[in-house]
């Protein structure tokens, strides 16, 4: 996220209340890391709903990007989005589809 060629985005991270330390620590060090990224810590585990609608409680831009914590995105993927919608007129949504990557 942080090596993203577009530069206007926030990233809402939601900490599903881990039971590994390291998490917590990795978050902070993220937080400290870049302002952009916006970090909250649920008090119990809701799952993916409850953090999703936390997260999207926390963001103030006009689109958002649902990421689950094994995903990653190209350098360009938010410059390619925000093309999208600067070339349409009303745009009320965009749809990306996923790739898969083998590391073996």
């Amino acid at each position: 996220m942080l090596s993203q060629t577009f530069t206007d985005w926030e990233w809402c991270v939601v900490d599903d209340h881990s039971n590994d330390p390291q998490v917590c620590a990795t978050l902070e060090e993220l937080g400290r890391t870049d302002p952009r990224v916006r970090i909250h810590y649920r008090a119990a585990n809701g799952g993916i709903v409850a953090a999703s609608n936390d997260a999207l409680a926390m963001a103030t831009g006009d689109f958002v990007a649902f990421l689950d914590h094994d995903d990653a995105l190209v350098p360009t993927a938010l410059e390619r989005m925000a093309a999208a919608i600067d070339s349409t007129r009303d745009v009320d949504y965009v749809y990306s589809d996923e790739v898969h990557v083998r590391t073996d």
